[in-house]
């Protein structure tokens, strides 16, 4: 069972100089996510000596707020604002614009949240166990490294897109995945949409209201199942 510690007063920062250093710490949370950045608050607040594992700025607060449900529910809202005679490249420009805006500001909240905890380290890098209570975490842009030993290790990495191993598509140009899209202002003007799952089906109903001309390949007999 995980114990609450006394709240230290004015703790220093674990890592001061990140270029190459061993830190003990008393949890270490690989992944910037909801259920990790919540768990680190909470310890961090009660004292307790966290290092937070991400490996990339871009994914500071997790999937949901970078590459999933609020830019996804940005950009239909938007699409759905739409004057008649509206949609177009220039009108979906601007809504990628609006929802690259939100999730930056968001993301820059979720790491301030962290990063204000005395007793919370905040790595950007990519880690891989040493052993099951030891990380080792090569941090981005060529910042060297750290070791991080802890009694408590939680994984809280998110999800990314799955291309489908169907031959010849991992080597298209013509291939993007939801994560690609969401950040590309240039409007396709023609989409096929690989899965009538709900996620596909939501980029669908998207693009087409945006004005492109969108075709669901879904294997099932019905879509959105």
């Amino acid at each position: 069972m995980i114990e609450p510690r006394t709240p230290i007063a004015g703790s220093p920062r674990l890592v001061e100089d990140p270029s190459t250093s061993d830190v003990q710490a008393d949890l270490v949370v690989i992944g910037f996510g909801k259920g990790g950045k919540t768990l680190a608050t909470a310890l961090g607040l009660q004292g307790w000596r966290v290092v937070m594992i991400e490996q990339s700025a871009a994914m500071y607060g997790g999937t949901c707020i970078n590459i999933g449900c609020v830019p996804t529910k940005s950009l239909v809202y938007q699409s759905e604002q739409l004057a008649e005679g509206e949609a177009g490249p220039e009108s979906y420009r601007r809504a990628v614009a609006v929802e690259l805006a939100l999730t930056s500001k968001m993301r820059a909240g979720n790491f301030a949240m962290l990063d204000g905890i005395d007793s919370v380290t905040v790595l950007t890098g990519g880690g891989r166990f040493l052993n099951p209570h030891t990380v080792h975490v090569t941090m981005a842009h060529g910042g060297g490294a750290v070791t991080v030993t802890a009694e408590h290790v939680v994984v809280n990495t998110g999800a990314q897109p799955i291309i489908p191993d169907i031959p010849g598509l991992r080597d298209s140009a013509a291939v993007a995945t939801s994560t690609d899209l969401l950040a590309n202002p240039d409007l396709p003007r023609r989409l096929v949409v690989l899965g009538g799952g709900y996620v596909g089906l939501e980029f669908a109903a998207m693009y087409a209201a945006f004005g492109s001309q969108v075709t669901v390949l879904e294997h099932r007999p019905r879509p959105g199942g």
